[in-house]
C-alpha cells in the first residue's frame, strides 16, 4: 500500500485543529472549575444568610481567623459571586468562539483529506 504524503498546508491545518482541541479542552476545564466556585459560593451565601444576626462568625485571612460579622461576610461573597459569574461569562464567549474555529478547521482538514483521496 502507498503511503500518502500530506501537502504542508494540510500538515499546518491539521496541527492548527489539533492545538484548537488542546485550547479548547483548557477553557472547559476552567469553566468547570468556575462552575464548582460558583456553586461553593452560592452554598455559603446560604449558609450565612441562615444564620442568626447575632451568630459569631469568622474568616480566614491569610492562616488566621478574624471575627466578622454576617452582613459583611454575605456582601464579600455576593462579590464574590458577582466576579465569578462574570468570569464565566467570559469563558463561555471563548468557548463559543473557538467551538466555531475549531468546526470551521475541521471542515478545512476534512476537504484537503478528501481532495487528497480524489488525487491520490
Amino acid at each position: 500500500m502507498k503511503e500518502v504524503k500530506l501537502p504542508p498546508a494540510l500538515q499546518q491545518q491539521i496541527l492548527q485543529l489539533q492545538q484548537l482541541q488542546e485550547q479548547l479542552q483548557v477553557i472547559v476545564n476552567q469553566r468547570m472549575q468556575l462552575e464548582l466556585q460558583i456553586k461553593d459560593t452560592e452554598n455559603a451565601i446560604k449558609e450565612v444568610e441562615a444564620l442568626d444576626e447575632n451568630a459569631e462568625i469568622y474568616k480566614s485571612i491569610g492562616g488566621i481567623l478574624v471575627k466578622t460579622t454576617k452582613n459583611k461576610v454575605l456582601e464579600e461573597l455576593k462579590e464574590k459571586k458577582e466576579l465569578l459569574d462574570i468570569r464565566l461569562k467570559s469563558l463561555q464567549k471563548q468557548e463559543e468562539k473557538l467551538q466555531i474555529k475549531l468546526k470551521e478547521m475541521e471542515q478545512k482538514v476534512q476537504e484537503g483529506l478528501r481532495s487528497l483521496g480524489a488525487t491520490g
